[in-house]
């Protein structure tokens, strides 16, 4: 970096050592009587980093290093499944998470600048569906909608320019929201055979458009700088939103 000749084994670049300190705990509870069951679960956890980068002097002749402040973070969630008869069952389930966000998000992987407001990301989730089983135990199924609004995301990329450089981009403050219903359908006519057929219809999409810190050198932290990111109405990628399977499963013999 900067000049320096390096050789085989040396380091370059990158020479950081990030700490994450941890300690969580949660709650669960379940409760059953006649046609109805729910459960509800409350957890807490909280987060500190610490960031010291090996090639950077402090200016007092040590080493860079920043740490940030202890960060909370809460879920909560809870559903309740009701058995409308003997065939047919009906459940929803809610949840709100408040998740600490990832190092990126508190403390600035480049600079080593610590975020003075770290946001959490949040998620807040609602799921309803119904269950069906005939009475002669060959035909099951499943369908289920969902919504899910998921706030504050970070990202961190490593991405390639034109010219063949790579840089470094750290998206924060990402918005999305997630939707769609899944339907899962088995057939067993015969105890020697089941057929099994899904399908997942989503629709996730970006709501908002974002700014980000790009750093076309990591060697060097002055070379940040702030692009827009104009993702409102983008769909969200790295997972298909709509998916159709299906199985053919035998059992010649007991325990095959």
């Amino acid at each position: 970096p900067n000049g320096k000749v390096v050789g085989l084994g040396e380091k370059l670049n990158y020479f950081n050592t990030n700490t994450v300190d941890w300690f969580g705990g949660f709650g669960q509870a379940e409760y059953q009587k006649d046609e109805l069951s729910a459960y509800g679960m409350v957890g807490y956890s909280v987060v500190k980093y610490g960031f010291t980068d090996h090639f950077r002097d402090d200016g007092t002749g040590s080493e860079f290093s920043a740490e940030s402040d202890a960060i909370g973070g809460i879920q909560v969630k809870g559903g309740a499944s009701y058995q409308l008869n003997d065939n047919v069952s009906v459940f929803g389930n809610a949840g709100y998470v408040s998740k600490v966000p990832i190092f990126d998000g508190a403390i600035d992987d480049v600079t080593g600048v610590v975020n003075p407001d770290p946001q959490n990301e949040t998620f807040v989730a609602l799921e309803a569906g119904a269950t069906f089983r005939s009475a002669d135990r060959k035909l099951a199924g499943k369908v289920n909608v969902y919504n899910t609004q998921w706030n504050d995301r970070t990202i961190t990329r490593f991405v390639t320019e034109l010219n063949g450089d790579d840089g470094l981009l750290n998206i924060g403050g990402l918005n999305a929201l997630h939707r769609g219903a899944e339907a899962e359908i088995a057939y067993q006519p015969l105890d020697m055979v089941r057929a099994d057929v899904a399908i997942s219809l989503g629709d996730w999409t970006y709501t908002d458009d974002v700014s980000a810190k790009y750093t076309p050198d990591i060697s060097d932290p002055n070379s940040q700088e702030t692009v827009n990111m104009y993702l409102k109405d983008i769909k969200v990628g790295d997972a298909p939103h709509t998916q159709f399977a299906y199985g053919v499963t035998f059992f010649p013999m007991d325990g095959l």
